[in-house]
Parts: C-alpha cells; structure tokens; sequence
C-alpha cells in the first residue's frame, strides 16, 4: 500500500510536488492510472474521466529520504482539482508489480486556468456620458364630469300592503303509518358456516408453514449473510475477476454491514485483491468506519498473521487513522493509535 501526497510545487499553478512513500521497485518506465470514487471513472490521456482503465507514463521521478518523488503537470494536476470533491486512487505500475494507494491533497494546489486567470484585461475605451434631452411638459388632463346621484325608487305601496294582508298557508300534519309487523325469520346458518372456514384457513395456514420449512431445509441453507445478494452475492465473487466485482459490488451501494459482510467473504476466499480495493475505495470516500477497520488491518497491535495484509506496517496505519479524523476529528480511538505509532 503506497502513501501518496501531493502538495504545492514552486512553479505555481498548473503544477504539483508529488511524494510517494512505499513504492519498492525502480525509478524508470513507470506508469500510472488515477480513479475517482464518485463514479468510478479513470483520468484518461485525454483529460476525461472514462469507464475503462488508462496508463499514464510518468517521468522526472527520483528517490530522496526513501520517497519517490517530483513535479507533476497540467496533464494530472488540473483533472484532480476541478474534482476537488471526489477522493482519487492511483495504481503505480513498472512492468508487471502494480502498487495502490489513496491520493492526500496538501495545501492550496492551483490548476493552469488560474495562472491565465491573473492576466489583467485590456481597458476598454472610456464611454461619453449621455446627453441628457429635456421632455416637455404634458398638458394637464381634462377634468371629468361628476354624474349627479339618481334618485332611489320608491317602494310600491300597494304590494307591500298585499303581502301583510295575505295570511300564512297552513301545512297539514304529517300522516304517521303504524310499523309493519316483522315476519318470523328462521334461525340463521351464517354463523356455523363462518366459523368451519375459519377452522379450514388455520388448517391450510399450518400446512403451508410447515411445507415452507420442509422446503428451505431441504434447499440447503448454509447461513450466509442476507445482506450480500444481487452484485455483492459469492456467485458474482466467483465468476468476476477482482476489478469488475468490486466495480459492480460498490455500484450497488451495500449498507455498511454489507460491506464487511463481502470483505469478510473475500478474506475466505482468498481475494485479497478485491479486500484491498474495497478497503482503500471506501475508505478514501469518506467511510470512516472501513478506514478505522483498514487501519486496525495494519496496526502492529492488531495485525492478523496469514491474512491479506502480510505484515504490520505502522505508518500505513497512520496514513488511514488520520483518514479518519479527516472525517470525525474526535475519534478517540484513532487519536491513541497515532499516538502510540509515532516515534
């Protein structure tokens, strides 16, 4: 696992100080790809993010202090800090040894656009103030006639006097039928008819939950984790290389418990590749539980002989405890490993 950070470089914007600690091979014919974690997309040469894997050769790097370090361009830095949201993976490659680590950004790093951006612009010509142009005045308007209020109509007497000399209609009493005597009704079957199909659904309820049983018994559950189906499940594990089912597991978006439900399946497996790419991918998205978990996997005090991490390496562990107080600075147990770590 490479510890990879890139800081600001004294050729200003556009460019990057590059520093890579635990690279193992040589200085010549390196290559390398950058992945981002939002969408899984690779830098391609073209300066684009694509679905498909993309080496870039890279020069000018030499050992100093045991990091492998240089000045990176343009060509890498710019991609990097217009996506300054997304977390980065970079795969180093000489020949056939691959490495990977997650990218730490440190410092203020500008892309190329704002060099061309501090350029002042050209003034423009100054503009003649407007000549002002006196409008005349309007004529005042017309007054309007004021109509004169018409006079109310007079109630007419002799209707009113019709109305209260008209005395009221009467309404006659409403006719009150007496009750129909009720028939005699027969005794009802209703009840004893409900309760024998209340009797046969419980009957057919027991039968099809004792056959339900029979049948997942027989079909062989070997208890494996509900939670890994569908991308994350052991058949894609089995039939996928590493890349692809990592791509299509962390497309799915597993819950946390999913996710160490595969890292665990994949640990017995045997897939270490598809271990560590979970790890660093979730982790470098902001996880801080997998980064805690990543860190643990490295941690002297806790490292696992005959796992997929082959040794201790404490400042490794370091690299993803910080990870994690990137995202919750008050994590305690990440505060006393450091600690202890440090010489």
């Amino acid at each position: 696992m490479l510890r990879i950070e890139l800081h600001p470089s004294a050729r200003g914007p556009g460019y990057g100080d590059i520093k890579i600690k635990g690279w193992s091979q040589g200085e010549d014919d390196l290559e390398l790809s950058i992945q981002r974690n939002q969408d899984e997309r690779y830098l391609a040469v073209s300066g684009d993010w694509t679905t498909s894997q993309e080496w870039h050769s890279i020069a000018g790097l030499s050992f100093t202090d045991e990091l492998l370090q240089g000045t990176v361009g343009p060509w890498l830095i710019d991609p990097l800090v217009k996506n300054s949201q997304s977390q980065f993976r970079l795969e180093l490659k000489c020949g056939s040894h691959v490495d990977v680590g997650g990218v730490l950004i440190r410092g203020n790093i500008l892309s190329s656009e704002a060099a061309r951006s501090t350029v002042p612009p050209e003034p423009a010509p100054p503009v003649p103030p407007p000549v002002s142009v006196p409008e005349p005045e309007p004529e005042p308007p017309a007054p309007e006639p004021i109509p004169e209020p018409e006079p109310p109509a007079p109630e007419p007497e002799e209707e009113k006097e019709a109305q209260e000399a008209e005395p009221p209609t009467p309404v006659p009493p409403p006719v009150v039928e007496p009750p129909a005597a009720e028939p005699t009704q027969k005794k009802s079957k209703l009840p004893w008819v409900l309760g024998v199909l209340l009797l046969l659904a419980i009957l057919a309820g027991l039968a099809w939950f004792f056959l339900l049983k029979d049948k997942s018994t027989l079909s062989g559950d070997n208890g494996a984790n509900p939670s890994v189906v569908g991308e994350c499940s052991v058949e894609s594990l089995n039939d996928l290389d590493d890349l692809l089912f990592v791509q299509g597991c962390l497309r799915s978006a597993p819950d946390p418990d999913a996710v160490f439900a595969v890292i665990d399946m994949a640990k017995q497996a045997e897939r270490c590749g598809v271990v560590q790419r979970i790890y660093a991918f979730k982790a470098q998205g902001g996880d801080a539980d997998v980064a805690l978990a990543y860190g643990k996997e490295y941690d002297p005090e806790f490292h696992q002989e005959g796992g997929c991490i082959d040794k201790p390496d404490g400042e490794t562990a370091i690299y993803w405890y910080e990870m994690v107080l990137e995202r919750d600075a008050e994590n305690a147990f990440a505060k006393e490993r450091i600690q202890a770590l440090r010489p």
